[in-house]
């Protein structure tokens, strides 16, 4: 009985850490959104056929630190775009953005700017690939970049 007593009060210790966990997690960590929040939501809702979406090759960065390689951070990335136009565009210069995406994420890896606790903020790095990929092709060809694949691997 008493044995029964002891497992009943693990389990719900354990169900209230983990319910805790979860009311109170950064959302920035856990790459959690707002249903609201999402603009290429709002745009697939007025005209689904009208997106068109550009994948760029798999990016694969290493996370040097003091001791070296501490582990590699392997993304896949495609590009929302809203025209035929704008998908050729976008196909045309896809090494330039890949470039572009892989010099912006060297700097912040390294300064750990989209770390948290040794694992990505998926908003963030989504924020940051958005923003680099705005600057090469302009204001108003991308809708949005969306994280195919976000997967580390400590060395």
């Amino acid at each position: 009985m008493r044995l029964i007593f002891i497992l009943l009060m693990g389990v719900v210790i354990l169900a209230g850490a983990g319910i805790g966990y979860f009311m109170f997690l950064d959302e920035s960590v856990a790459g959690y959104s707002e249903p609201g929040e999402d603009s290429h939501a709002q745009v697939a809702e007025e005209d689904p056929m009208a997106l068109q979406y550009v994948e760029l090759d798999a990016l694969i960065l290493p996370i040097i630190n003091d001791n070296g390689v501490s582990q590699t951070i392997s993304v896949v990335v495609t590009i929302e775009v809203d025209s035929q136009e704008k998908f050729d565009l976008v196909e045309h210069v896809k090494p330039r953005l890949a470039d572009a995406f892989l010099r912006d994420m060297y700097g912040a890896l390294s300064r750990q700017a989209t770390l948290h606790g040794g694992v990505v903020k998926v908003d963030a790095l989504k924020n940051r690939l958005k923003r680099v990929s705005k600057k090469v092709m302009g204001e108003e060809v991308v809708n949005d970049v969306l994280l195919q694949l976000v997967h580390q691997k400590r060395v």
